[in-house]
C-alpha cells in the first residue's frame, strides 16, 4: 500500500485513495485533514475530494465538521466549480452514520454563517426526519436563492421532502425552478409529469433547457402520456434556448421509440449527450 505523500504524487490515485480509505490506519487523519485544507485553499476541489474520500473512511462522521467547512464556501452560486466527489463523500459520510452527523449538520444550520448554515441545509436533506421538515422548509423561506438551490440539491428521494421540490417549481428564482424540475424529473414518481409539462412555457431558459429531457424520463414508460408529452415537447422545438430546442428534438425520438430510454442518456443526431 502506497503511502499518503505517494498517493499525492500518483498519476492515477483514485485506487490508492480507496486503499488508504479502507486501511482504517488513523496517522493519516492528521495529514489527509491538512492536505485537503491545502487543496481547498487552492479551488483543487478534485484534490480535496481524494481527501475527503479517505478522511471518511478511516474516522467516518468524525470528518463532517471538517469537510461541510470546506465545502461551504464552494456553494454559493458565484462558485462555478463542481465539487463533486468532496460531495460524494460527505454525502458517503451521512448515509453510512446519519445519526452520527446528526450533531454536526444541525449546528451547520443554526449557524450564523451563511455559507455554513446554506451547507447546513444541503445536508440536512440527506438525513431528514419528519421532525427536520421544519427547518427544510424555513431554509426555502430565506431570501437567498442559492441557499433554496442548495437545499434542494440536497434532498433525499423521501416522499415526504418531495412537496417541498413541488412547491419550488413556483419559486421566483430562476435557477431554483431548474433545481426543482431536476429533482421531480429525475427522481419523482410519473405522477409529477403532469406538474412539468406546464414548466415547458416557463419564462427562463435556463428552466425549459432541460424541461424537455425531464418530461420524457417520465412520459416514455407511459404510453397514454405521450401525446401531452410530445405537445410540450413540439412547443419547445422553436425555443430561443439551443438546448431547450435539442432535447426537446431528442426527447420526441424517445418517444417514437427511435432513442433511448429514460434511464439512459439521450443523444443527439451528432453523437453527443445532451
Amino acid at each position: 500500500m502506497l503511502t499518503l505523500d505517494e498517493v499525492l504524487a500518483h498519476d492515477d490515485p483514485y485506487p490508492h485513495v480507496l486503499e488508504l480509505a479502507a486501511s482504517g490506519d488513523r496517522s493519516l487523519i492528521a495529514p489527509a485533514r491538512a492536505a485537503a485544507q491545502r487543496f481547498a485553499d487552492a479551488s483543487d476541489w478534485h484534490g480535496a475530494g481524494l481527501m475527503a474520500r479517505i478522511l471518511v473512511g478511516v474516522e467516518g462522521s468524525q470528518a463532517v465538521p471538517l469537510l461541510l467547512a470546506i465545502l461551504a464556501p464552494v456553494l454559493r452560486d458565484e462558485h462555478f466549480e463542481d465539487p463533486e466527489m468532496l460531495r460524494l463523500s460527505v454525502g458517503r459520510a451521512l448515509s453510512e452514520d446519519p445519526a452520527g452527523c446528526r450533531s454536526t449538520v444541525l449546528a451547520a444550520v443554526a449557524s450564523s454563517d451563511p455559507d455554513l448554515h446554506r451547507a447546513g441545509l444541503w445536508a440536512l436533506g440527506a438525513i431528514a426526519g419528519p421532525d427536520d421538515l421544519g427547518l427544510i422548509r424555513q431554509g426555502m423561506a430565506g431570501p437567498d436563492p442559492s441557499t433554496r438551490r442548495q437545499t434542494l440539491t440536497g434532498l433525499s428521494d423521501d416522499a415526504a421532502l418531495r412537496e417541498i421540490a413541488v412547491e419550488a417549481l413556483r419559486d421566483s428564482d430562476e435557477w431554483v425552478r431548474r433545481e426543482a424540475v431536476i429533482r421531480l424529473g429525475w427522481s419523482g414518481p410519473a405522477s409529477m409529469l403532469d406538474l412539468l409539462i406546464p414548466m415547458a412555457a416557463d419564462p427562463s431558459s435556463a428552466v425549459r433547457s432541460i424541461v424537455g429531457e425531464a418530461i420524457v424520463r417520465l412520459a416514455a414508460p407511459r404510453p397514454e402520456s405521450h401525446d401531452a408529452a410530445a405537445e410540450a415537447l413540439r412547443s419547445l422545438l422553436t425555443d430561443t434556448n439551443h438546448w431547450a430546442r435539442t432535447r426537446a428534438a431528442v426527447g420526441l425520438s424517445v418517444l417514437r421509440g427511435a432513442g433511448s430510454g429514460p434511464g439512459g442518456p439521450l443523444v443527439g443526431e451528432d453523437g453527443v449527450e445532451v
